[in-house]
């Protein structure tokens, strides 16, 4: 037996009363192990009054302070991907190769360090283990808290078939007792094979969310269910996020990637499933248009999944005009908001009228600009444009999501006609269906597609005594005034 620990009798005594203090039914070795430790730290030497206990053995055999681990993939890249280092207890290989292993050394270590290899079985006991299979020195250990590297060639005692087979690699070093040998480290399983099996989840990207309308669902394109992003989107995976600096999630068109971004640290969480929903912003030069997304993470690349790229609205100020050839009054009425409200923004277009300018050619004239200022005959969601050319407005899609483009920038649209706002059921269809999308009519066109306001008159409109120019002038002015003009609107719409 070597030099035991030394406590003075007093510490041991006071602390031997104060575990008295527990629970009678404690064992008495619980009760001495307690005294142990309120005693305090370890008093070198032999004190005066002092008392020696000795530890088994077999206790710093149990000890194992040395962690070792196995290396199980070389920090290397694979085309444009960093594969780092990845460490582990268990290794299953078929390569007949030098194996690389690393022990950290958290607090006390052995004078010197000496590895082992066991076939079949983990040592526990040394002196009922067999013979080790291959041994070899590796030094002195590092210093506490540092970390030491070996390697052991497999090559060099493997049989020509050693599929099947299981070896254990430990760290063996003196007994602190200064008698014998213990094991000092966790043991480290190497299996072979005919295929190798030790590998990682393959990071797996599940779905892509793209922005969703007002009643919070994802938005869709023809019923197809399409992932579009105007600002931000999200994907959502397994092991796509287990090296935050190395993610990158890549926009690919024809198989080429045109764009890669990092995903938005600040928004990216776990998901109850345990898989990971990142958020990432597009960022500009990416047209409006159909791209394939992947992640690319530090494991590999996913498989891609469609996400439509929209476009953004332009943040120029600007307004077009349409008026109706039917009677010069129109014109009088777009003469007259043209001079009050071009000073402040830019007239872009000012035409005869036509039923494309709100349907089919939209984002080319009414969708081209922020507000559009339409004059003619009205009546209940009808505008007539020009002789012969007239809308039912439910067949109008107006704004920013008019389109699967997202190219839409109207916002304003003002109808100096009759009735065009009449809160009246037409055909048995109530006002609000008329201009907004149900959860029923979600997939069909409806004005308000993007369109923030919609101004005009609920009843019919008349013109004398300068009527027209005037109304023309409110539409125009700022917008506490037009407020002014309409404020029963909130009571009349039973908001």
């Amino acid at each position: 037996m070597g030099q035991g620990e030394v406590f003075t009798v007093p510490r041991i005594n006071q602390a031997l009363k104060e575990a008295h203090a527990m629970r009678s039914t404690l064992w008495r070795t619980l009760l001495l192990a307690s005294a142990l430790s309120l005693a305090g730290p370890l008093v070198e030497g032999a004190l005066a009054g002092g008392v020696v206990i000795r530890r088994p053995a077999q206790q710093l055999m149990d000890l194992r302070p040395l962690t070792l681990e196995v290396q199980i993939t070389k920090d290397h890249w694979q085309g444009d991907i960093h594969i780092p280092d990845r460490w582990g207890r268990e290794l299953r290989t078929a390569s007949r190769s030098s194996l690389h292993f690393r022990f950290e050394r958290p607090g006390g270590a052995p004078t010197t360090v000496r590895y082992g290899v066991y076939l079949g079985s983990a040592p526990s006991d040394l002196s009922k283990a067999g013979r080790a299979v291959v041994s070899g020195s590796i030094g002195a250990p590092p210093a506490q808290g540092g970390t030491g590297e070996f390697d052991i060639n497999f090559a060099a005692f493997l049989p020509p078939q050693p599929n099947g087979r299981d070896y254990y690699v430990v760290l063996t070093g003196p007994a602190a007792s200064g008698e014998g040998t213990s094991l000092w480290s966790n043991s480290v399983k190497v299996s072979y094979a005919h295929q190798a099996v030790t590998q990682f989840a393959s990071p797996a990207l599940n779905r892509v969310i793209g922005s969703t309308d007002s009643y919070g669902r994802e938005r869709t394109w023809k019923q197809i269910p399409l992932a579009m992003a105007t600002e931000i989107f999200r994907v959502e995976g397994a092991s796509i996020y287990e090296i935050p600096a190395e993610t990158r999630v890549q926009f690919l068109k024809n198989g080429q990637v045109v764009r890669e971004v990092a995903p938005d640290a600040n928004q990216t969480h776990q998901l109850p499933s345990g898989e990971t929903s990142l958020a990432v912003v597009p960022h500009g030069g990416l047209s409006p248009d159909l791209y394939q997304v992947r992640v690319k993470s530090s494991w590999g690349l996913t498989s891609t999944l469609p996400l439509y790229v929209a476009g953004k609205e332009d943040i120029d100020p600007q307004f077009m005009s349409s008026v109706s050839h039917e009677e010069s009054r129109f014109v009088d009425y777009v003469g007259g908001f043209r001079e009050e409200f071009m000073g402040t923004w830019a007239n872009t277009q000012y035409y005869w009228g036509e039923t494309r300018f709100l349907e089919a050619d939209h984002l080319t004239f009414a969708d081209s600009a922020d507000l559009a200022y339409i004059a003619g005959h009205g009546s209940a969601s009808w505008i007539t444009l020009s002789s012969g050319q007239g809308c039912w407005l439910p067949n109008a899609a107006l704004g920013s999501y008019s389109t699967l483009s997202h190219r839409g920038d109207l916002e304003y649209i003002v109808f100096h006609s009759c009735s065009v706002l009449s809160l009246a059921t037409v055909d048995g269809v109530p006002w609000r269906e008329r201009w907004a999308h149900t959860y029923a009519t979600r997939d069909e066109t409806r004005p308000f597609s993007g369109l923030h306001v919609a101004m005009g008159f609920r009843t019919t409109h008349h013109n004398g005594s300068g009527a027209g120019w005037w109304a023309a002038d409110e539409f125009a002015m700022q917008p506490n005034h037009v407020l002014d003009s309409v404020a029963d609107l909130p009571a009349l719409l039973g908001l």
